[in-house]
């Protein structure tokens, strides 16, 4: 830290400290708002289901055809998870 010798040099410290003070609680605000919605139980599922689907669709595809039945399931699922978001 410099050290400040008038009046002058110290308004300037202090309208640069207020402006950061107003740039850290902005990046704060967007966190907490970037964090409640994550936490949001449409998007939670969201996630779950992406992660499911996405280990199925690694699998091998069975005679039985069950990518293809999990696959219109999880387009279902996601067109009214995306409904329910909004």
């Amino acid at each position: 830290m410099k050290k400040i010798k008038s009046i002058n040099q110290l308004e300037a410290e202090k309208d640069q400290l207020h402006k950061r003070r107003n740039e850290l609680a902005k990046a704060i605000k967007y966190d907490w708002r970037d964090l409640t919605d994550s936490l949001k139980p449409s998007h939670v599922a969201m996630q779950v289901l992406s992660k499911v689907f996405e280990k199925n669709e690694t699998r091998s595809e069975s005679p039985y055809g069950y990518k293809r039945f999990l696959g219109s399931i999880s387009g279902n699922i996601k067109k009214w998870l995306e409904k329910t978001r909004r």
